[in-house]
């Protein structure tokens, strides 16, 4: 009997001139893969969903698998099940196929035994595509002594952090294709030739764009597209804007599906945010969310590692309309029984039919650049329908809209507010960021405000904005900004009590002067002095105030 791998089928079918940028990349590999060395080597091949890992390693293991003495490749892909039965099944195929005989394995850990007796004086190529588990690893690639010198074991995975745990020795990244990759691969697809004819560049390029140079959804449209007419084109880029391609859809979808129910949060929060701010700043919230979730959507590819390491959140456009879906599915008639609100008419809808309940949770939506009658539909919407969003937690809005309350609110980030003071009667004690920069207040609030967890307040551009009262209430402020408050000439004393402030911006107000008693105390202090002394200079001498010589010399 003969054995051999499924995939091989879908190999051998390869043309490998039209695998678009496969050569360099294969080359990128084999400077890993070191084939000269006799050691035993683990190598990674990491990347978001349909970026083109299994391409790749099917093309290594078609080019090189005749160098080795036996060798496997393994489609994990679904395998989440990790019953000894399913591990024992997938050892007896491995087996099976490098020794050329059926292998017959009743219990995984025989399997182990097994595998290190048959192969560790064998040199062996195996691949494990599309591996996202630790015990699927260690059933099936549990350590380099189960295999003979030489042996090169190649994992593709979505998750970098599974590779690095496991003790791979290097990881390629596969990156999505460029501008110009991209067009020749949805050419290859949509035409069977390199560049797409004149009259039908122009629609190309709106489905390379919408790609945004993933693979996966480039050959899904182009082959959908195929053969069709111009009209067929423009209909099916606008049925995109709404409806996601369900075949790209589903397979992105994977990587969400194996999120716990935080990471999960966190993730729809982010595609929903990303409507209308592609790039976030991971400081405006890494108070309100785990910050393990934000590592863990960086190494699932789910937010762009590169920006992520730089304080950066962003993810791919397809990831967010994956997510953007999914809320959509909640429920796909009325979106006010949905969790989150991203889209205008969606907003809209709500606010005017009052519709909205306490399953909303999250509202980002941006409202420039509307037509004169969607203006008016705005000016008209029914206050009250904002009541009912009760379990509100994060709201970024960039509209004139009157004033919303949720005790559950965590993140409020709004442009243009017209209130004249933040409302004394609303005081949510989760409240962590305020940002409201463009606001119509006249003074921040009235009194005090008992706000425990509030860190960041960004006020900038608030021209009318006159005076900041007592911000004692607030002991966790870390972040002031009152950039061009042209009208601010004064703020509350307490803010020499916020032992927490690190950075204090206002350039283009009227402070001029030191006010009295704005020194910190020293007794009581848990933060470093010396940082909350230089947030306040800095902005003081940026504003051209005066500095007393007493706060110099006290704290010289």
């Amino acid at each position: 009997m003969i054995f051999y791998n499924y995939t091989m089928l879908n190999i051998l079918i390869h043309d490998n001139q039209t695998i678009v940028g496969i050569n360099s990349r294969v080359e990128e590999m084999m400077n890993l893969l070191h084939m000269e060395s006799n050691d035993v080597r683990f190598l990674g091949i990491h990347g978001m969903g349909g970026v083109g890992k299994t391409t790749l390693a099917e093309i290594i293991y078609y080019r090189f698998s005749c160098r080795f003495e036996g060798s496997s490749f393994i489609s994990c892909t679904g395998e989440r099940s990790t019953t000894a039965h399913d591990l024992a099944s997938l050892q007896k195929q491995l087996l099976s196929m490098i020794m050329q005989q059926e292998i017959h394995i009743w219990d995984h850990r025989d399997g182990i035994m097994l595998m290190r007796n048959r192969l560790r004086n064998k040199k062996v190529l195996i691949i494990l595509d599309d591996v996202d588990c630790e015990k699927l690893l260690s059933a099936l690639a549990g350590d380099r002594k189960w295999f003979g010198p030489g042996s090169r074991v190649i994992i593709t995975c979505r998750d970098s952090h599974l590779l690095i745990t496991h003790g791979v020795n290097d990881i390629y990244n596969v990156e999505l294709l460029g501008t110009a990759d991209a067009l020749q691969l949805f050419s290859l697809s949509a035409f069977d030739k390199t560049n797409p004819p004149e009259n039908y560049k122009y629609l190309s390029m709106n489905f390379v764009h919408y790609a945004g140079g993933l693979p996966l959804a480039l050959k899904v449209l182009g082959r959908f597209l195929f053969g069709r007419t111009i009209d067929a084109w423009k209909s099916a880029r606008d049925q995109l804007q709404a409806n996601p391609n369900k075949e790209i859809f589903d397979i992105l979808k994977i990587s969400f599906d194996w999120l716990e129910e935080s990471q999960k949060k966190l993730f729809l929060d982010l595609a929903c945010l990303y409507l209308i701010r592609p790039f976030l700043n991971l400081y405006d919230f890494k108070e309100i969310y785990p910050a393990i979730d934000f590592e863990v959507l960086a190494d699932k590819s789910l937010l762009s590692k590169s920006d992520y390491d730089k304080g950066y959140l962003k993810m791919h456009d397809l990831l967010a309309k994956m997510g953007q879906e999914i809320v959509r599915r909640e429920d796909p008639e009325e979106p006010g029984r949905r969790s989150r609100l991203c889209c205008q008419e969606d907003v809209l809808h709500v606010l005017e039919k009052d519709t909205g309940t306490d399953a909303i949770e999250v509202i980002a939506v941006h409202f420039g650049d509307l037509p004169d009658e969607a203006e008016d539909r705005i000016f008209n919407i029914n206050a009250k329908a904002l009541s009912k969003m009760r379990k509100l937690r994060l709201l970024h809005i960039d509209y004139s809209l009157k004033y919303m309350s949720s005790d559950k609110l965590q993140f409020q980030k709004w442009f243009d507010c017209p209130s004249k003071s933040w409302p004394s009667s609303f005081q949510p004690k989760g409240l962590v960021v305020l940002s409201m920069p463009h606001s119509r207040f006249k003074r921040l609030w009235k009194g005090l405000m008992v706000l425990d967890n509030l860190k960041i307040i960004n006020l900038s551009f608030s021209y009318s904005l006159i005076k900041i009262l007592n911000l004692s209430g607030a002991p966790k402020l870390e972040k002031i900004n009152l950039t061009r408050c042209h009208s601010l000439h004064k703020v509350h004393s307490s803010i020499g009590t916020l032992r927490r402030l690190q950075k204090l911006q206002m350039p283009g107000t009227k402070i001029k002067q030191l006010w009295k008693g704005m020194l910190v105390e020293e007794r009581g202090c848990h933060v470093n002095q010396e940082t909350w002394l230089c947030s306040i200079m800095t902005a003081l001498c940026r504003n051209k105030a005066h500095i007393p010589p007493i706060m110099i010399s006290d704290h010289l």
